[in-house]
């Protein structure tokens, strides 16, 4: 069977057959017509060189092996130490690569964000979450986790607005077999927001409240992440409607959660309970402006209350009416 034969038929890359025959080992190989010619003694040493080349031997490796098999009988025990080299080296490859698969960590951070459209008189909300994942090298990484116990502390009361800390407990176990538990926490709020009213002209002083709410959608933006801790701004509007104008008071909740890839959960929180508005009408005077006309002079006060955690949080403001006599 010619070279060429020999690789079609049993699919022998050529220079597989280039090393055999450079290495001055195929003795029994006829030349004829100026082509060699192999015979089944050949081709079951092609198929020893094939398996040496994918178990790992290098060219050099094969024929030295190859050289021993052919040259020296009495080589078994030579050759199995060069196998049992091999064998180990090989072992030793696929360890490393196991601990630094173990060892991959991902730091993750996800950004949340939303875009409010308004289209033909109606509001929608578009919200997509990105998560951007780093490599961090072949450190200790937690490849188990586990929540242990988590709390809130610290808690500040103020006139609008409450901070307090949220924290977490986790076990850990870790790439190189250590394990541990640590701690996580966040600094979040909870705050009631006011613009100040102008002065406002009113036809008359039946004032009155028509109602009062959440309006739109909530909104979640991402504030800072800290490894595995997100912090989120949970934003809504408060809206009081009269029936002479209306007026909005942004709602801002921060909460927490935490991922790392392993396990995933929220931090306790504090929230808005019931929120209700209180409003008087207090009549002042009759006044003139500089114009001489004549008119009936109010302010108005209004208080947005709230309930959040055990804390109740007030924003007020009081502004001037006009209501004219003609």
């Amino acid at each position: 069977m010619t070279k060429d034969g020999a690789s079609q038929r049993y699919r022998i890359p050529p220079h597989i057959l280039d090393e055999y025959e450079s290495w001055g080992l195929c003795g029994a190989l006829k030349k004829v017509m100026g082509a060699w010619q192999y015979d089944d003694e050949d081709l079951e040493r092609l198929s020893t060189i094939m398996t040496l080349h994918d178990i790992g031997f290098t060219a050099e490796e094969v024929e030295n092996y190859m050289r021993l098999l052919l040259e020296q009988p009495d080589s078994d025990r030579q050759r199995l130490r060069m196998t049992e080299e091999k064998r180990k080296a090989t072992l030793d490859e696929i360890h490393f690569r196991e601990r630094q698969l173990q060892r991959l960590v991902y730091l993750r951070k996800r950004f949340s964000h939303s875009i409010s459209v308004d289209f033909n008189g109606r509001d929608y909300l578009l919200t997509a979450d990105i998560v951007l994942r780093k490599y961090v090298g072949n450190h200790p990484c937690p490849v188990e986790s586990r929540l242990v116990e988590s709390g809130i502390s610290e808690v500040n009361d103020e006139v609008w607005s409450t901070s307090y800390t949220v924290w977490a407990e986790v076990a850990h176990a870790y790439s190189d077999g250590t394990k541990g538990n640590r701690r996580y926490s966040a600094e979040l709020t909870g705050s009631l927001e006011y613009e100040t009213q102008s002065y406002k002209i009113f036809p008359d002083n039946g004032l009155k409240l028509e109602s009062s709410g959440f309006v739109g959608d909530a909104v979640r933006d991402t504030v800072y992440t800290d490894g595995p801790v997100i912090v989120r701004n949970f934003r809504r509007t408060y809206e009081t409607m009269y029936n002479y104008f209306s007026f909005s008071c942004p709602v801002n909740q921060y909460e927490a959660s935490y991922d790392d890839g392993i396990i995933k959960f929220d931090f306790p929180k504090l929230e808005y309970g019931i929120l209700h508005t209180v409003y008087e009408l207090r009549f002042v005077g009759e006044e003139e402006n500089a114009e001489g006309r004549r008119f009936n002079e109010y302010f108005l006060k209004q208080e947005i209350v709230g309930e959040f955690g055990q804390a109740q949080h007030q924003v007020s403001d009081e502004f001037q009416v006009i209501v004219y006599l003609e």
